[in-house]
This record gives structure tokens, sequence and C-alpha cells, in this order.
């Protein structure tokens, strides 16, 4: 299994269920897997490979829960930072994984800028509402042009993401979790029974930290309801 195994299931038995509950935004799951096809086409369109990584640093939104899909569509390895840390910190997270493109919404534009400042091979993409700076590549510009692909099929043993630790005992180190390892963690969520039928899970923790992903891979497998809340909400 891999984890866009339930996505897959989802546009199998429940392509006209919700998705994703953002607000006033709803999308069934089958208009998830055509943006998640998408997406992960503009990611090659982009010259993003196999393997390649792609940084994140977004505040809880539906489209974060795109990208971990779509970097699994599209053979990437996902790594979430940290929204809590400086500017140094996190280029040093993107300088220890090589990432070569880094996804920011406009809360983080202006960290995205610096870090992009000092790491030249870095490409910046915009993913939040409202349009892009004019030197910025958008999130829906690039999905809108990008054609669906094909799921590149992971197997168990292939990097899905790179998740970096707190560093309380020294720099942060990135943990490498396979889609093996992800997935035996949503089955033994399953297996206890903390998941119900017809299921909405409120992305309430930080989408950056595996603490979330232990409720997120569950009902990605379940093809359940994804609600949305951004991390500056939820801590109000």
């Amino acid at each position: 299994m891999n984890i866009t195994h339930g996505l897959r299931r989802a546009l199998q038995v429940n392509p006209r269920g919700i998705g994703v509950l953002e607000g006033e935004r709803r999308l069934s799951w089958a208009e998830v897997g055509e943006r998640i096809s998408r997406l992960a086409g503009a990611l090659r369109q982009r010259g993003v490979a196999k393997g390649d990584r792609v940084a994140v640093l977004m505040l809880n939104s539906g489209r974060y829960l795109e990208l971990y899909l779509a970097m699994g569509w599209a053979g990437a390895v996902i790594v979430p930072l940290n929204i809590r840390w400086s500017v140094a910190e996190n280029r040093d997270v993107l300088q220890d994984c090589g990432a070569g493109m880094l996804i920011v919404d406009n809360a983080f534009m202006e960290a995205g800028r610096a870090l992009a400042a000092t790491i030249p091979a870095l490409t910046l993409v915009h993913a939040d509402e409202g349009e892009p700076p004019a030197d910025v590549a958008g999130y829906e510009s690039l999905l809108a042009a990008a054609n669906p692909v094909s799921d590149a099929m992971a197997g168990r043993d292939d990097l899905a993401g790179i998740f970096y630790t707190g560093g309380t005992t020294g720099r942060s180190k990135g943990v490498m979790l396979s889609h093996g390892n992800l997935m035996a963690d949503a089955l033994q969520f399953l297996a206890e029974g903390s998941i119900p039928p017809n299921a909405i899970y409120l992305h309430a923790a930080p989408m950056f930290h595996l603490a979330n992903g232990a409720g997120m891979y569950c009902m990605l497998l379940t093809a359940s309801t994804n609600g949305a809340v951004s991390t500056a909400q939820s801590s109000r």
C-alpha cells in the first residue's frame, strides 16, 4: 500500500462524497482526484522527478491536504516545514534535505522570499487565495494549465516524506518515512475502531506535524471527509 491507495479507493466507492470541507468550499472525492492528478502533472512539468524533495510552509488548508496526496501521486517526497521555526531554522532544513521547490501561502510569503533569496536553486510557489506576486508561480494557475497524470504507484519502501524533529538535543533531524511506514500507522489506528463510518475529521493540529498525520492518513484510507481549519484559527 501507498499513501494514494485511499484516494484511488475513494474514487471507486465514494466519488460523490465530500472529500474536503473548508468554510463554504466543498470538494467531492471526484473533484479532489481530478485536482490531485493535475497537480502531480504540474509538479512534473516544473521538473519534479521521482524522489525529489518538495517543501511546504503553510497553515492548514485543503491545498495542504492536496499536496500530501499529489506528492505521492507524482512519486515525489513531501517535506513539511515547521511554521513556528525561524527562517534560519527552516533554511537548515531545506539545505539538509535538498528541496528544489518551496510552496507557501500568504502567511509565509515573506519567509518564502527570504529563503529563496539565500538558496538560488529553490523555486517558490504561492498556494493561497488571491493573485500570487508577479514573480512567483501560482498554485491554481499551474494546476489549471497542467494535464492530469497517472499515479506513480509508489512502492511501500519508497520514501514518502521527511519530517523534522524538534531538535531539542541539537539541530533538527529529518526522519525519513516510507509509504509503508505511514500506512502501517494508519492501519493500526483504524484497527482500534477510532474512525466511525462517514466520519468528518477536523484538521485542528498543525498539518506539518505527524500528530495530525495520524488522523489524516486514516481519513485518506476510509474515503471520509476532511474538514480544514487554519492553524491560526485553531489557536484562538
